[in-house]
């Protein structure tokens, strides 16, 4: 499997646990000791995903998410 199939799938597995309803098992089996997070208001470290994982979990009133983007290489 070539390098970027493989990328894909990790991101995948990663979303499919975290946003399905195991976000700390997602944490841990997909960022490191040393995750630096790219958000400037947000700590690094797996920690900090744990926190933003729950804030973002919470419902918000008369709000819906969707993802309606595919991004791609090159």
């Amino acid at each position: 499997m070539i390098e970027v199939e493989q990328n894909k799938k990790i991101v995948v597995d990663y979303y499919q646990t975290a946003f399905n309803g195991n976000p700390e098992k997602a944490v841990a089996d997909h960022f490191g000791d040393r995750y630096i997070q790219h958000n400037p208001q947000a700590a690094n470290g797996a920690g900090s995903v744990r926190r933003i994982r729950k804030m973002a979990s919470r419902p918000i009133s008369g709000t819906q998410a969707a993802y309606t983007a595919r991004h791609r290489r090159g």
